[in-house]
């Protein structure tokens, strides 16, 4: 049994037997209260960990930080779902960090379908807007969500709202990510109870201005695909096109 079947069997039953510790895997956590959260592979851990690192070092390169995320989220694939599944997945990169995750579960999956959808949040300030660039049919699909990171957990928490107007049905959703604050991943589960959520490493917690304690040390768009700015100057936002195809997607995965 993968992961979302595990979750649709949870989703079956009546809401007071749904309990958040059953919708969430944690593969390794900078917390003290690890053992608790923690799926006991010491392997898999230290090498999560050390990916962490990794992507956290100032002196890395957007290649060194892509491979990072890349590893971590095939780790995650590899221990949640069966290589090959996946014609009636739908993949759902948050944009710009996202596209990083996406490559590696794009090739995992048999023929996914893919919507890409833009987060737009500030940090330290509560609430996000969503903006889709290519929604696909979300009726009778298995939704996974990639994020490399979760902080406060607004982002995604609209993100699933998104996906359940556009469905017919509350669909089961589990959420891909890399590292995730405490606080933002039991937002997310107490938002929703079709939510199921997978993480890499579990920081300790965040900080007052919305970053991850051990500190990424940088936006994570930024640290994969280099700074948004206007003349070396000023920061703006990026402007995706009004439909991104997969092809026009890989463009922002290469150094």
């Amino acid at each position: 049994e993968n992961f979302i079947e595990l979750q649709e069997s949870q989703n079956k039953k009546s809401p007071e037997k749904i309990d958040n510790k059953s919708r969430l895997k944690v593969f390794a956590s900078f917390k003290s209260t690890a053992d608790k959260d923690v799926e006991r592979n010491r392997e898999l851990e230290d090498k999560i960990i050390a990916h962490i690192k990794k992507l956290s070092e100032l002196t890395a390169t957007k290649h060194e930080v892509q491979n990072a995320v890349q590893s971590i989220t095939l780790q995650l694939l590899e221990n949640n779902f069966k290589k090959g599944d996946g014609e009636d997945v739908l993949l759902v990169p948050v944009l710009r960090s996202g596209i990083t995750m996406w490559e590696s579960a794009n090739d995992f999956f048999k023929s996914p379908e893919t919507s890409f959808m833009v987060g737009q949040k500030e940090k330290g300030i509560s609430g996000a807007s969503i903006t889709w660039t290519k929604r696909s049919n979300m009726n009778n699909k298995k939704i996974i969500i990639l994020d490399p990171i979760i902080a406060s957990g607004d982002t995604l928490i609209q993100a699933c709202r998104e996906i359940e107007k556009f469905s017919e049905h509350s669909p089961p959703i589990t959420i891909l990510s890399c590292y995730a604050a405490p606080g933002g991943v039991e937002a997310l589960l107490n938002s929703n109870p079709n939510v199921s959520v997978v993480v890499g490493c579990m920081a300790e917690s965040v900080d007052a201005t919305g970053y991850l304690i051990p500190p990424t040390n940088g936006d994570m768009g930024n640290k994969l695909f280099g700074e948004v700015i206007d003349f070396g100057v000023e920061k703006t936002p990026v402007n995706f096109p009004e439909e991104i195809t997969k092809e026009v997607a890989m463009k922002f995965i290469k150094p």
